[in-house]
């Protein structure tokens, strides 16, 4: 199946940010959005079960000058068992954040069924003076049937980019034969992750940055966080349990809207 998504994110005359523009098809599709009083809250839902192989999803989201957005998903993404020789899910994301604007993208979290293979590409274009917030999560696999880091292969691609430069490229190749698994694991054996870019001018306000993300982290729950660019902060959430993960990126966030000065939005989920 091949579906895509695309949005349009404008602010009126009036400061209220709605939707200009929008296409989707099957299996993608839009839930009711919702004004805050300073932010769209859009929920993006996958209405099948979870990605198939030889799917193709294709989402594009454009945040125009002044908007301010959140897209969120109402409950986990899953990718199923490919067979051998079957072709891998693939889903390619693309944001775009002009001028003033602010967008944050935080999806419920991932979850690869055993024999799953999935390749995800993701591309943040942010205008120097726009700020973006992006957290995806991983789960290991169907924990509570015995498919810990069971999936055969995923891919995540990422690239950041700021007024045009590439500031940021990451990619990781996760498959039973690679050491990186073996790594996470030993932390924990059933380890969740979590991965952030924050995208902003204003860095400095951020003065606690570090030392914040490193107090947050408890027995069962690390984080840690670095400048690695002019105008992007990563951040990285490792957690023995779901709990302790969705406990921590509610913790980035709420650190990351107040250093901001921006009103955590409510995403009115059930």
């Amino acid at each position: 199946m091949t579906g895509h998504l695309a949005l349009e994110l404008v602010c009126g005359p009036n400061g209220v940010t709605h939707i200009g523009r929008q296409s989707f098809h099957a299996p993608m599709h839009l839930s009711k959005p919702y004004w805050d009083g300073r932010h769209l809250i859009v929920q993006m839902v996958n209405c099948t079960a979870g990605l198939l192989s030889g799917d193709v999803i294709d989402i594009s989201v454009q945040a125009r000058t002044g908007s301010s957005a959140v897209l969120t998903s109402p409950s986990a993404q899953r990718a199923f068992r490919v067979r051998d020789g079957g072709p891998l899910a693939t889903v390619k994301q693309t944001f775009q954040v002009e001028p003033g604007a602010w967008l944050e993208i935080c999806p419920e979290i991932f979850i690869p069924h055993k024999g799953s293979r999935l390749r995800q590409v993701t591309r943040i274009e942010a205008a120097s003076d726009a700020e973006t917030l992006f957290i995806e999560s991983l789960a290991p696999g169907r924990v509570g049937s015995a498919e810990s880091y069971a999936f055969a292969r995923l891919e995540w691609a990422a690239e950041v980019y700021v007024d045009g430069r590439l500031q940021v490229r990451e990619r990781y190749d996760l498959s039973p034969e690679q050491k990186n698994i073996g790594t996470l694991r030993r932390v924990f054996p059933d380890a969740y992750y979590a991965s952030c870019y924050l995208v902003t001018p204003r860095l400095g306000a951020l003065t606690d940055f570090r030392t914040r993300m490193r107090d947050f982290s408890t027995s069962d729950f690390m984080m840690a966080a670095s400048i690695v660019a002019p105008n992007v902060a990563a951040i990285r959430l490792l957690s023995a349990g779901s709990i302790a993960l969705r406990q921590g990126i509610q913790a980035v966030r709420e650190y990351c809207y107040e250093a901001l000065g921006r009103r955590l939005p409510d995403w009115r989920k059930l």
